[in-house]
């Protein structure tokens, strides 16, 4: 599904960044180049992903964007 929605959308997997925290994000976070499980996820989420951030109520996506140097 997640490289369905990247072709739908013309984006390459290495421009996407997916930030998950449940098990239905999995297919989505393999789909990506940079993909981030959020402090809060399911433990058995953290192998799908590249990164670990904090939560969504710490600024987690603030916070894996700026481990990307994106801001």
């Amino acid at each position: 599904k997640g490289k369905k929605i990247l072709n739908y959308l013309n984006i390459s997997p290495d421009d996407a960044i997916a930030f998950g925290d449940g098990m239905n994000d999995v297919q989505m976070l393999q789909a990506v180049e940079e993909s981030f499980a959020m402090g809060n996820a399911n433990p058995n989420l953290f192998p799908y992903a590249k990164y670990k951030t904090k939560s969504a109520e710490e600024s987690g996506i603030y916070y894996g964007f700026r481990q990307l140097e994106i801001i």
